[in-house]
């Protein structure tokens, strides 16, 4: 490979915060809505019988058992999004403080 290869990143914290915002929705609207479907299966468990309920009942678990790690992680993401982007902010407001008090000799 030729050249010389710059990257660089760029936060912005406001859209990062958004994001973890828009997860943490997210996650909030799959817990309602499992949780109002969670009563109506109960309800329908509750008077079916047979193996076809059995399997049926089987497989529910399972859908809520993958529902719950969804939203968890989804909640870990907007925390972590809400974290990065806030301590973001605090490292460039410190880095900043710490040039603008440096004593720095007047070049004219």
């Amino acid at each position: 490979m030729g050249g010389n290869v710059s990257s660089s990143v760029s936060v912005i914290p406001e859209d990062v915060q958004e994001i973890g915002r828009i997860a943490y929705r997210v996650a909030t609207d799959l817990q309602s809505g499992a949780s109002g479907l969670d009563t109506s299966v109960a309800q329908l468990l509750a008077s079916w019988t047979g193996s076809a309920a059995e399997s049926y009942q089987r497989a529910w678990g399972e859908m809520q058992t993958g529902s719950r790690r969804v939203w968890d992680e989804l909640f870990e993401l907007a925390e972590k999004l809400g974290v990065t982007s806030e301590n973001s902010q605090v490292t460039d407001m410190t880095n900043a403080g710490n040039i603008s008090s440096l004593d720095l000799p007047d070049l004219a």
